[in-house]
């Protein structure tokens, strides 16, 4: 009877404990906020350009990380370091941080996020054309380490990008109302790759009308496909003095050559005609 009720007992605990068991592992866990990195912690990382001209001045860029949870959730008061490394991950010393410094770290704030500024080489430091990478790397658990790369492309030798400017149209038909038409730049590398943040200028050289800010110059930047627009607005008919008149405009790079005489730029023409209501 003993040995009957200790078995019995035996058997109990065993199918208690399969019970637990299986149920520990049918529960679905939230991960570690810091690891696995892979499942855990998002580190995303992006620049104002990725372009910089080495020329007379230091070209800058800011490099802005943000760390999130697996679920969107930001990660805020942890130290994020930035270096700058060549194509196979080796350091580099082109340019520096804030503080003259070849490494920088900064505290991500309640949103998540860290920036830096990273300042480019001037003509005399890059012998040649070069690519480097920004990298972004935050510790983890233990050995782990989230890191995380940008592109940043730095030129010297000029013939190494396109860049190409158009009007359309570029005849405009002047009326009782004001004619327009959208300038366009475009600055990629010779093998096609885009180069965003760049400042474009567009000034207007002679003849009339104005752009959309209502003066005769204005700026913007190139998107994530190489390209930046403006709008010229012509006069109207009873502004135009004769029956057609041509207008010059000037597109031009900020500090893409050595010097003033080596500015990069691109004159177009817009012919205006008197038209009809």
């Amino acid at each position: 009877m003993k040995v009957k009720k200790t078995l019995i007992l035996i058997i109990g605990l065993s199918f208690l404990l399969a019970i637990t068991s299986t149920c520990k592992r049918s529960a679905v866990e939230e991960p570690s906020p810091v690891g696995p990195s892979t499942l855990a912690v998002l580190l995303k990382l992006s620049t104002s350009t990725n372009v910089l001209f080495a020329g007379l001045n230091r070209q800058a860029t800011t490099i802005t990380a943000v760390l999130q949870k697996y679920d969107g959730t930001p990660l805020a008061g942890r130290t994020i370091y930035f270096e700058v490394r060549d194509e196979q991950g080796f350091s580099v010393y082109l340019g520096f941080f804030n503080g003259h410094q070849s490494s920088a770290s900064a505290v991500t704030n309640s949103s998540g996020e860290a920036s830096v500024v990273y300042y480019g080489p001037v003509a005399e430091e890059l012998t040649a054309n070069k690519q480097i990478y920004i990298y972004a790397i935050v510790a983890g658990s233990g050995k782990e380490y989230i890191v995380e790369k940008v592109p940043i492309y730095l030129i010297r030798d000029l013939i190494e990008f396109t860049f190409t400017a158009y009007a359309n149209p570029n005849v405009l038909w002047c009326t009782s109302e004001h004619p327009e038409s959208i300038i366009t730049a475009e600055v990629k590398l010779v093998n096609g790759a885009p180069l965003y943040g760049v400042s474009i200028y567009v000034k207007i050289l002679s003849g009339r009308g104005e752009f959309e800010n209502g003066k005769r110059k204005i700026s913007t930047e190139t998107d994530a496909n190489g390209l930046a627009q403006v709008t010229y607005i012509g006069p109207t008919k009873s502004e135009l003095p004769g029956e057609s008149e041509w207008v010059q405009i000037r597109v031009f790079l900020e500090n893409a050559g050595q010097t003033e005489d080596e500015i990069v730029y691109r004159d177009i023409s817009i012919r205006l005609e008197k038209g009809s209501d």
